[in-house]
């Protein structure tokens, strides 16, 4: 009898194993949702689930990889010094899904050393907010600001030794 309830729990325990790995950041989705950090919602017809841990946007609609891991699907520009995420939201807004990140470098205060604000109807097709208040693609760069040529007059005045 014990070698047959011990049989079963073995083959319990295989089929188990066999499944599919679990997925830690579907299972953390609720919290996140509550803290304005995940959305999930039907656009256009199609599901859109995002999640943002430190500074990084997941699409959970894709499935993980074998090992349960996923690539995340927006980050912030690198930043070159070290930074820590402070600020991230995720919602519904209108047609599209805003996102804004923001990593703070390590001892100077305010935000963001990187990051931005970007929105998506899909979760794959990113645009950026620009200064100006309009969107462009991820994928193109963003224009410089404009140069502040009173300050390069002043800085020019200051650098000269009489």
């Amino acid at each position: 009898m014990i070698r047959a309830v011990a049989a079963t729990l073995g083959l319990a325990l295989g089929v188990a194993a066999c499944g599919p790995p679990p997925d830690p950041m579907a299972d953390r989705f609720a919290e996140a949702a509550r803290d304005g950090r995940a959305v999930r919602d039907t656009i256009d017809g199609r599901p859109v689930a995002l999640l943002a841990e430190e500074c990084r946007v997941y699409d959970l609609t894709a499935p993980p990889d074998d090992e349960g891991a996923r690539e995340p699907v927006l980050t912030p520009d690198p930043y070159p010094w070290f930074s820590s995420c402070t600020r991230q939201r995720v919602a519904r807004e209108g047609a599209h899904v805003v996102v804004t990140l923001g990593r703070t470098a390590f001892g100077a205060g305010g935000c963001c050393a990187a990051g931005g604000t970007y929105r998506t109807r899909d979760g794959r097709a990113w645009e950026r907010q620009t200064d100006g208040g309009g969107w462009a693609p991820v994928s193109e760069p963003q224009p410089p600001p404009p140069a502040d040529t009173s300050a390069a007059a002043d800085s020019a005045a200051d650098s000269t030794v009489p």
